[in-house]
């Protein structure tokens, strides 16, 4: 249960169970690199990258219960324009992640009562410094509940 002065990080703790997930499946993924932050240097690819986009708060038992609805993006970077075989190895990377977030909907129990959902997978042509990088980003919403106690 959680105060009104409740100081928990509830964004950082879905990034910390995302990142736990993702690491869980990297050999089933088949990335190098795993990050919390979409600022890191990315030496190597494939990488992923996680990144909080929005929150929402909605009261569903006033004053008692709510519903925090995180919003984050998930970054593949997959390889080089140039490389061959380029989208049929984008495509496997984006639907092997997307696999992984339905079977984990419940991103390790942090959001057990709504669970998680992926809102949109999009391939895209990602720049990277000077790199030109075949990619895409995997939209995943965590609807978490949060009880709400008075002092």
């Amino acid at each position: 249960m959680a105060n009104p002065n409740d100081q928990t990080d509830y964004i950082q703790s879905a990034i910390d169970n995302i990142y736990t997930i993702l690491s869980n499946y990297k050999s089933y993924i088949g990335y190098k690199i795993l990050e919390k932050t979409d600022d890191a240097l990315i030496p190597l690819y494939p990488a992923i990258t996680i990144d909080f986009d929005s929150m929402t708060e909605d009261w569903k038992e006033m004053p008692r219960r709510k519903t925090l609805s995180m919003v984050f993006s998930i970054t593949y970077y997959y390889t080089s324009m140039s490389d061959k075989g380029v989208r049929q190895g984008l495509r496997t990377g984006l639907s092997k992640i997307t696999n992984v977030f339905r079977e984990n909907f419940d991103l390790n129990g942090f959001c057990s009562q709504l669970g998680a959902e992926v809102l949109s997978v999009t391939p895209y042509v990602l720049a990277k410094g000077e790199d030109v990088i075949a990619g895409g980003v995997i939209v995943l919403q965590c609807n978490k509940v949060v009880s709400v106690t008075f002092a």
